[in-house]
Parts: structure tokens; sequence; C-alpha cells
């Protein structure tokens, strides 16, 4: 079959775009044909292969953080509708708002949507990532693109979600039935580097605010005054969220404790740095899921994560990782010393967290599950 695989952009190898180059590759592993159709792709990071094409529909200038995408709404959409007309896939799938904005209806083409977020609609979390001016627009701008999504994914046929969490927000936002799918992990790349050693390291991604690396930081402050045996790890930092975490650190009189370790797309490093972590924290407020502590739970690292999001699913509570309340110092520091205090412990939540991932979120079954269901629409 020919797919068309939609997404917003690729500029790092994180989040949506590493679950679609992913299944992108599953699907050629298959001998099926696949477009992967973004406004801008980095060719240093993403290049065509065999039964893969990449193909942008803009540049780099025209991404949706800057207003040069809103002006140029109607013409990415006439020129995705062209594109379609000349590639003539078996099947669409869209993978992400905005890129859902430039959905439409084709005769005998099936289009379906796999959501992996939309709070960027409809909460502060991701938002607090944009600069203050660009914020506040797009507080008032999000109100009318609202409308316009709600209108959009009337032109899907089915809607699917990665995480029952998902699903329900969904129902209650949308008034929209889907079905789960949960994200897949691939065991077989993110398994426990061979002579791993735990380290007495706090592990957490430090890309976005929405991350909350500070939080982690502001936390560990009141943990060193109490003991001073242990490191926080900060993966995936760009120039600007590094520079502030560094100067954070500074401040609090604990930058000897912090090591930075910059992005990483070299998937065998990041699985060596989980693998030698002795828990990750994934502190992100109403999150659909969460890839990074799905990798981590399959290289052995129990996970503490913030509740009530899609991670609940995955991580059994004492068994795999901890769930917690959201912007709680005091019961995160609990459960933080709980490993540190017991580092068998972090050995044996890790073994059982592998096992989860294994039995629950296996990569290849979830992508056979996914691929399945575009054929069943091809088929009808």
């Amino acid at each position: 079959m020919k797919v068309i695989l939609v997404t917003s952009y690729l500029k790092s190898r994180g989040g949506v775009a590493r679950y679609v180059n992913g299944f992108a590759n599953y699907l050629a592993s298959k001998n099926d044909e696949v477009r992967i159709v973004s406004l801008f792709s980095d060719k240093s990071l993403y290049s065509d292969t065999k039964n893969i094409k990449f193909i942008d529909l803009t540049d780099e200038k025209i991404l949706p953080q800057k207003i040069q995408f809103w002006i140029n709404l109607k013409k990415i959409q006439q020129k995705f509708k062209e594109l379609v007309d000349e590639e003539k896939p078996d099947i669409i799938l869209f993978n992400d708002f905005p890129a859902t904005l430039w959905s439409q209806k084709f005769q005998k083409i099936p289009n379906l949507c796999y959501t992996h977020d939309i709070h960027m609609l409809y909460t502060d979390t991701y938002i607090n990532n944009l600069p203050t001016i660009t914020r506040w627009l797009w507080r008032i701008l999000r109100v009318f693109v609202r409308m316009q999504d709600k209108k959009k994914w009337k032109t899907f046929d089915q809607i699917i979600c990665n995480s029952q969490y998902m699903s329900d927000y969904i129902m209650k936002t949308y008034k929209t039935k889907t079905d789960v799918i949960y994200v897949g992990t691939d065991t077989n790349i993110f398994q426990p580097a061979k002579n791993t050693v735990k380290k007495k390291a706090i592990l957490t991604m430090g890309d976005l605010k929405v991350r909350r690396a500070d939080f982690l930081l502001r936390a560990c402050q009141k943990l060193i005054k109490k003991r001073n045996d242990f490191e926080i790890w900060i993966v995936g930092t760009k120039r600007d969220e590094e520079i502030f975490l560094k100067e954070l650190a500074k401040d609090m009189e604990i930058e000897k404790n912090v090591k930075f370790f910059g992005v990483i797309n070299d998937d065998k490093e990041l699985a060596r740095i989980y693998s030698e972590s002795m828990v990750l924290t994934h502190l992100v407020k109403e999150s659909a899921f969460g890839l990074t502590a799905a990798e981590a739970m399959s290289c052995q690292t129990p996970v503490i994560s913030w509740k009530p999001p899609g991670l609940e699913e995955l991580i059994e509570d004492g068994k795999t990782g901890y769930n917690i309340k959201q912007e709680n110092y005091d019961e995160l520091i609990i459960h933080l010393e709980k490993i540190l205090d017991n580092p068998e412990l972090s050995i044996k939540m890790g073994l059982s967290a592998r096992k989860r991932i294994q039995s629950f979120v296996e990569r290849d079954e979830k992508f056979n599950d996914l691929r399945k269901l575009l054929i069943k629409w091809i088929n009808k």
C-alpha cells in the first residue's frame, strides 16, 4: 500500500517526529510505499531511503510558531491537496496538530488521524514555552483556531489516540469517540546497555520548559541539604533552555551536582544514559503519554511521573515507578530518596519496568495494530 504520513515538521528526533519516522520505517520493512509530508524536515537528520520519501510543503521560515504560517495556511492546504492528487496514496494518516489544519476530504482515499496531543489548543501547559508576546497572541488566536480545528476533524474517517487519558480528554472536549493504540517502544534499541552499572543519577529531559527540569532542580536543592551523594542529569537541552537551567543551578549553588548532555540524536547513546540512571523523572502536566518514560523503562530504569496523564496507564505505582501529585516538592523528594537509599530497588523496579514495556507497548506489535487498521480502511 502507499501511505502518506502527515506531521507538522521534523526538526529533531524526539516526540512525534520519532514516532512518525519509526512507523514509516516499519511500513517500509513491509514493502509499503511511504511519503512523510510536513512543513519542513531537517535533511541532516532525515533523508529519503528505500520506500520512504520526505516531502516539505514549505520551509523553515514558515513554522507554526511564526505568524507567516497562519498567513500562508490556505496556500499550505492547497499545496497539500495538489500533492495528494499527484501521489495518489491508498490512505492518509495525520499525526498531530497543527498538521490537522490542512486535512480535507479526498474522494475514495481514507483519511485517518492518530492524534498525540491537543493540549496546545486547550491548556497552557505547552504554550508556556513560547515567548511572552507570541504566547499572548496565541491565547487570542487559538479561540478561532479551535473552531477551525473542530471542522477539520470532521474530515477524518477514524481518530486514534495514544492513551485512554487522551481518548477521554477528546470525548470531553470534542464529543468525539476515538480508539486507543498505545505508542510502541523499540525494545531492541532501548534495552539495558551491556555491563551497565547504575549510578546515583536522577535523569530528566530539559529541551522544553514543559519538561519542568527547573522543578526537579528546586526539589534537589532541598534534597542536597540533607545529602550530597547524587547527580542530576539533564538531556536534550537546547541553547536558551540550557542557559536558563545552568544559571538556575548556579543561583541555587548546586551546579556541581548537575550534568548537561545536550541534544542526543544517537539512540544507542540515549539508551546508555537511560540504563545508567537510577531513575527518570517525567514532570509534565497533562501529558498525553510520554515516550521518553517508556524508553527509560525499556532500559530497566523506573520512572517518577506526575499524574493524571497517560503514563498512569503504563507505570504500575510502586512496582515500575511512582505516580505522584503535580507540583508537590515533598512527595517528589520522598520518592527520590526511596530509590537513592536503596539502589537495589532501582534495579528491581527496572526489571519490572522492562517486562511491562515488552508486554504492554512493544513497538512492532503496536505498529502492526495500526498497519492492520490502515489496511482495513483501504479494503473498505
